[in-house]
Parts: structure tokens; C-alpha cells; sequence
């Protein structure tokens, strides 16, 4: 990004307007009331936060069950210096609330910078960049930052990778870094996701002939990607090594099987999809309705009306769109494959979930960040 009077109103711009959403967090002394900020990102940092001011073990917590090993969880803060400099200068809130500021900002201008590579217009990307930053989902989330993580990462990896294709190779240390972070910081099995995807990205701009050089793209991500994880691996090695240990070893069982039941598969109801349109659709004694239940009754799709309009506008035109830009065509599939893993009776999940290293893992929620990101 050059430093231009342009660029530096852009970020002003989308600056100003995170602010203007998160303020009273960031300067207005309140809290975030839900049930994964009290029960898990406020209690957790509180908690490595004390344990670093007394001087204890960040790997060990005893105050959870008879004992719980904190390297094995889906959090990375306690290898992180950065972190811990942070938890022990300004206290376990401020660096919750900052670090959604800072996911959302972050997100917005990688997103918008990702766009105009793509060939948009400036007032597309920015509009764009508003959509990805403040659609329902992602605000939904942005209270857990091992979810709200992946935000800047998604657009940073997926425009490294562009540029890589391109010909410039400077953009290899972003790949390596966004990896490397994203390996440390977000759940497992969505940066897992989020890694496959940008390889299929790569191998699609090799296959299309839209890289400099054949097979660039891909033998580049592939080094730059491998160098990234190498950088994670003080936190995936213990996870490795505990693995088979248990109940995931061998992987996930998934009961009811090849159509598999909502509440081991992680499945999203017909109820959910609606919100989708409609956020506060509701059926009275859902429960007992099979094909309306979902896996979590709290979990929502809608993502605004503004995302909507712009989703549907894609399909109704999508051959010349798709003719105008063939970059249209890989993410016009990526979000055809990740929604269809959400629902049921497709069997996509299932078959995925027939391969290595993927069968570890549940929940078809998990592909969603890819699937609004496409």
C-alpha cells in the first residue's frame, strides 16, 4: 500500500466508522454480555493475565475441572510475547476489545485493497469492505478473537496469493505470515479451511493460465505456506502428539450414518438457512421437528440486507459477470461448496469428512467464514 493522501483517507475512513460501532467498549467502560465472552474470552485472558503478573504456569490451569492443559486448547495467546506484553500493559478487556476493533479494521482494508486487485471500482471495493466488516456474522463473532482472528486473514492470505501469481514475490512473506499467524491464533480447524482454500485459489490461477508462469502460484504457496506452519509448530506439535489420546483419535464419530444427525455433525436446520432472509425466524416446539431443528439454536446466517442485494444480483447476472472477470468463477464456487456443507442432506460433508487429517474435525459451521468471505 503506498502512501498516498488517497490511501491515508481510506484508512481514516474505515478507522472512523469501527470506532463509531465499538465505542462503548473501547472508551465507554462497558462489556460485551454473551455467553462465549463470559464463560471463555473474558475468564481465559483474566486468567493468563493473573498467571503472568504472578509469575505461573501459562501451559496449566487448575481451575478448570480437575486441571486442563491450556497448550492443547484452541487458543494461542499463551506462546505469544506480544500478548503477554499486552495482557500485563493495559489488562485482559482492553486487549479483547481492541483486538475486535483491530480484526474489523484490519479486515475492512485488506479486504478492500484484495478487491481492487479483482478489477472493481474504488466505491466497489469500499463498498465491499463495509459489507465484509459489519455484515451479522462477523459481528456475531467478533467477541471470540480465536474465531474473529481469521477476519484479517482470509483477505490477506487470498491477495498474497494474487499477487504471487502476478509475479511479485515480495508477497511471500505474506502468505508466511498470515499462515504463521493464523496457525497460532485461529481455532484449528478453520484455519485448516481457510489454508485448503487458498490452495485451491492457487492452483485455480495456475490451471485458468492467469499466473505469470505454470504452476507458479501453487509451488510458491505451497513453500511459502509450509514456512508459515514451521513458525506454528510450538503450537501444533503438542496437539499432534496428544491427538490420539482422545476421543477425536481415528476421528469424529458421526452418528445416524451417511445421512448424519444434526447434533453430532454440527448441521444447520432448515430454521437456520431461513435466517439467512430472516433473522428472528422462529417456530414454536421446533425441536420436535426434524427437518426444521438445527445443531445450535443460538447460531444465525443473516448477514444484512446490503450482502443480500449484492448475493443475488451476483446470480442473477453471474454469466457476464463470470465472462468480465474469470476470478468470479472460483469464488462463485467456493461459496456453492462451503453452503452446501451446511446442510444435511447434501452429502458433501460426509464425504469430506471420509479424508485425512479432515476427520479429526466437526461442525459444518466452520467453512461459513469462507462461505460469506466468497
Amino acid at each position: 500500500m503506498k502512501p498516498t493522501k488517497a490511501n491515508l483517507l481510506l484508512i481514516l475512513l474505515l478507522a472512523a466508522s469501527v470506532l463509531a460501532v465499538f465505542w462503548p467498549i473501547l472508551f465507554g467502560g462497558q462489556v460485551i454480555v454473551g455467553r462465549w465472552t463470559l464463560f471463555d474470552q473474558y475468564p481465559r485472558l483474566a486468567w493468563l493475565s493473573r498467571a503472568l503478573a504472578e509469575g505461573g504456569s501459562v501451559l496449566w490451569t487448575s481451575n478448570f475441572l480437575g486441571g486442563f492443559p491450556i497448550y492443547l486448547g484452541t487458543w494461542g495467546e499463551h506462546i505469544q510475547p506480544l500478548a503477554h506484553w499486552l495482557l500485563g500493559t493495559f489488562g485482559y478487556l482492553a486487549v479483547t476489545h481492541w483486538t475486535m476493533f483491530a480484526n474489523t479494521f484490519l479486515s475492512g482494508l485488506l479486504i478492500y485493497f484484495f478487491v481492487r486487485q479483482l478489477s472493481l471500482s474504488k466505491p466497489a471495493a469500499l463498498l465491499t469492505a463495509g459489507v465484509y466488516m459489519f455484515n451479522q456474522w462477523h459481528l456475531f463473532y467478533n467477541n471470540m478473537t480465536f474465531w474473529s482472528n481469521v477476519y484479517p486473514v482470509i483477505p490477506w492470505l487470498f491477495l498474497s496469493v494474487l499477487r504471487v501469481a502476478r509475479g511479485q514475490r515480495f508477497y511471500l512473506i505474506g502468505i508466511t505470515a498470515a499462515l504463521a499467524y493464523g496457525w497460532i491464533s485461529v481455532m484449528t480447524d478453520v484455519i485448516l479451511y481457510v489454508t485448503l482454500a487458498a490452495l485451491f485459489f492457487a492452483l485455480f490461477l495456475d490451471w485458468t493460465g492467469q499466473s505469470t508462469k505454470r504452476w507458479r502460484a501453487t509451488g510458491y504457496y505451497l513453500l511459502a505456506a509450509g514456512t508459515g506452519i514451521l513458525f506454528a509448530l510450538p503450537r501444533l506439535l503438542p496437539i499432534v502428539d496428544f491427538v490420539e489420546l482422545t476421543t477425536r483419535a481415528g476421528g469424529i464419530a458421526i452418528s445416524g450414518g451417511w445421512l448424519a444427525s444434526a447434533e453430532s455433525s454440527g448441521y444447520f436446520g432448515l430454521n437456520t438457512l431461513i435466517s439467512l432472509f430472516y433473522p428472528y425466524f422462529s417456530v414454536l416446539y421446533s425441536d420436535f421437528i426434524p427437518f426444521l431443528r438445527g445443531a445450535d439454536k443460538l447460531t444465525f446466517l443473516y448477514v444484512g440486507a446490503v450482502p443480500l442485494i449484492l448475493l443475488i444480483t451476483f446470480f442473477l447476472g453471474w454469466r457476464g459477470t463470470m465472462q468480465k472477470n474469470p476470478l468470479a468463477k472460483y469464488f462463485a464456487v467456493l461459496f456453492v461448496f462451503t453452503f452446501l456443507m451446511l446442510i444435511k442432506y447434501v452429502p458433501l460433508y460426509c464425504l469430506i469428512r471420509q479424508l485425512p487429517v479432515l476427520k479429526l474435525f466437526g461442525g459444518t459451521g466452520k467453512f461459513t467464514f469462507l462461505t460469506f468471505f466468497s
